[in-house]
């Protein structure tokens, strides 16, 4: 089986009714990730095991995004699936793949409570209330578009930088080669067979 990345709860319940959040009504807390940093090539020193390594650095990240929407999840009863660990320059293919099928499709199971705009129970009426209703979840679908586009970019980066998808490319494409000049020459043998039985 394909290993998962290890989690921790990113806040206890009792801390969330302390600061009046509540994942069970929608309203997952506001945890500011910011992933625009690991766009930068310089978020990284090398590709080796050491914490400022390639495979460190965004083991982490996918972290951070795996706890929120781990968090979301159990928040809302939701089904979750665990995230595949990134690895490192020594996993094998299986676990690279594993690690970019679950990420590249990436949809956010986070609610976006905090961004609404209107607090539903300040609305005099019902026809109001169901207005507010609405540019709420205009401005959550926004947000989640907006995010699930981050993450989806984000994961493109990682791949293209991955030197472990270069490596498989190549070995593929060497395979495919070598099968190509295998045939070519089992066929141009069949052609040198079929000429001398002529003559």
């Amino acid at each position: 089986p394909i290993p998962c990345v290890p989690w921790q709860s990113q806040t206890s319940g009792q801390e969330q009714i302390l600061r009046g959040v509540s994942t069970a009504d929608g309203q997952d807390e506001d945890v500011g990730i910011n992933l625009w940093q690991y766009f930068s090539r310089s978020i990284f020193d090398d590709f080796d095991s050491d914490s400022k390594g390639f495979f460190n650095v965004y083991t982490r990240a996918f972290a951070e995004i795996d706890t929120l929407e781990r968090n979301a999840s159990n928040g809302r009863n939701l089904e979750f699936t665990c995230a595949p660990v990134l690895g490192d320059m020594s996993s094998d293919h299986d676990v690279v793949k594993a690690f970019y099928d679950y990420w590249t499709p990436f949809s956010t199971k986070r609610s976006f409570g905090w961004k609404d705009k209107w607090k539903l129970s300040e609305a005099p009426n019902r026809r109001i209330r169901r207005a507010m209703e609405a540019e709420n979840r205009k401005e959550r679908a926004e947000a989640k578009k907006e995010y699930n586009g981050v993450v989806k970019r984000l994961i493109q980066l990682v791949r293209k930088r991955d030197p472990r998808v270069a490596m498989y490319q190549k070995e593929v494409k060497e395979r495919r080669i070598a099968q190509e000049e295998a045939e070519n020459e089992r066929k141009k043998q069949v052609e040198d067979r079929k000429t001398k039985e002529d003559v």
